[in-house]
């Protein structure tokens, strides 16, 4: 068994551009998720190219090694959010998979443990289930 010792000297105050961008996208993301309620029946049609645009903020994050899956999920969630207000009825065999996927990977959250990720995955998961 090999020990390393942690080669993360990044102060944790999300110095880097790209991490203030990632930061700002979360939140973002939460708010949104918190006011959907609110925008029944139809969001304002700037918010799925917003979703987008986060979605493709993430996928960008994933190409090169490092985190990869975390952006990857963090992508689908602005995807499933971009298709979610796009749509005013979301495909149910399509959503009950990713519904299945975002209720699983909110368990992994929880291993890790990411607390605010789990809770906006499994906010999603619900989302979809009430859809």
């Amino acid at each position: 068994m090999r020990v390393e010792a942690a080669t993360h000297s990044r102060p944790a105050t999300h110095s880097r551009p790209a991490d203030r961008v990632s930061g700002a996208a979360h939140a973002v993301m939460a708010v949104a998720m918190v006011t959907m309620v609110g925008w029944h029946p139809v969001p304002p049609g700037w918010v799925p190219g917003l979703f987008t645009a986060i979605g493709l903020w993430f996928f960008a994050l994933a190409v090169p090694p490092g985190q990869r899956l975390p952006n990857l999920h963090h992508a689908a969630m602005a995807g499933t959010m971009a298709w979610m207000t796009a749509s005013h009825h979301l495909n149910g065999v399509a959503a009950a998979v990713l519904a299945a996927y975002f209720s699983l990977a909110a368990v992994a959250w929880l291993r890790k443990p990411h607390i605010g990720h789990a809770a906006m995955t499994a906010v999603m998961a619900a989302m979809l289930l009430a859809a």
